[in-house]
């Protein structure tokens, strides 16, 4: 980094990288395999989103394979289903169990191989067929074959003519991606949503963007892109946000949902493992998804341990 400064309130932070990277920042489309936001942003199920990405990596740096072959522990092990073991380093820290999501084949067929098949038939660049390799009668590898499907709505989109809006430079992948989780499913993939969101966030930033995003989700009846671009212009969510903090205040104080043990440990099986797909795929997105699961984490360990606490102190009492 040549320098990096935190933008307060934000949540951001702006580095400038050394000129030392430059020779490793060209050709970026040559040498990294990209993805469509909106077509990821549309897979229903976690393991549909990593099953492409794997198959998609494999394809652009060997497309002229036709075959890929992963034995079923390895690939289990990269979808995330199975995690092993962590033993305590010292007295501090909680040793984690082995994890096995989907043991039994048929269950991992059904819920994580034939969901992916399918959807990425259905919204995807590629589709793909697979084969069981068997020792025996159990299934111990598989064998995909990937096929290229074109789709208009996936094509690379036209250079931009003179007089034609670009898309915004410097805008973070992470918070776009973010921000339009907010919006609804049938107006998330709306060319006119995601500009309206880049451009009022390069503005005004996150927040300001957040509330209006959310006010728009609870008051626009008909034409969500236009009722959105008029709330990101005149900040229509800055006093709804105000009241809505007000009235949270004013409430009598609702008792926050029960946080159990197992939700806690669940949490942190899904963090290490988009931290370990994450590094075994160079993934940003993933990542960013940890990240977003670690701060969901925190929220729920407070409630755990204020919930508990208040059970120590009436045992006492």
């Amino acid at each position: 980094m040549a320098q990096a400064e935190y933008i307060d309130g934000t949540g951001v932070v702006d580095a400038q990288l050394s000129e030392a990277m430059i020779p490793f920042l060209l050709n970026l489309k040559k040498n990294f395999t990209q993805y469509k936001l909106t077509m990821l942003l549309s897979f229903k199920s976690q393991y549909t989103l990593r099953l492409y990405m794997l198959l998609k990596q494999k394809h652009d740096h060997n497309p002229y394979t036709k075959e890929y072959t992963f034995e079923l522990g390895e690939l289990r092990k990269v979808l995330g289903v199975s995690i092993e073991a962590i033993p305590r380093r010292d007295k501090f820290d909680k040793p984690q169990a082995a994890v096995e999501l989907y043991a039994e084949y048929p269950d991992f067929k059904r819920r994580i191989l034939e969901v992916a098949r399918k959807e990425l038939a259905a919204k995807a660049d590629i589709g793909f067929e697979y084969e069981e390799i068997r020792h025996g009668r159990r299934v111990t590898a598989l064998i995909f074959r990937v096929s290229l499907i074109q789709r208009a709505e996936l094509l690379p989109e036209k250079p931009a003519q003179p007089g034609q809006q670009c898309a915004l430079p410097g805008m973070d992948l992470d918070t776009v991606i973010t921000l339009l989780s907010f919006v609804p499913d049938q107006h998330r993939a709306k060319k006119g949503v995601r500009a309206a969101i880049e451009a009022a966030e390069k503005q005004h930033g996150f927040d300001y963007v957040k509330r209006n995003i959310l006010y728009s989700n609870a008051h626009a009846s008909k034409n969500y892109a236009g009722y959105l671009s008029g709330a990101l212009a005149i900040d229509y969510g800055h006093d709804w946000e105000i009241e809505q903090q007000q009235a949270a205040k004013t409430a009598a104080p609702a008792a926050p949902p029960a946080v159990t043990l197992a939700d806690l440990n669940n949490l942190i099986n899904e963090i290490k493992a988009l931290q370990q797909q994450s590094k075994a795929q160079g993934s940003a997105e993933l990542w960013q998804q940890a990240e977003l699961l670690k701060a969901e984490f925190a929220q729920k360990r407070e409630m755990y341990d204020a919930a508990n606490a208040d059970k120590e102190d009436e045992a006492e009492a």
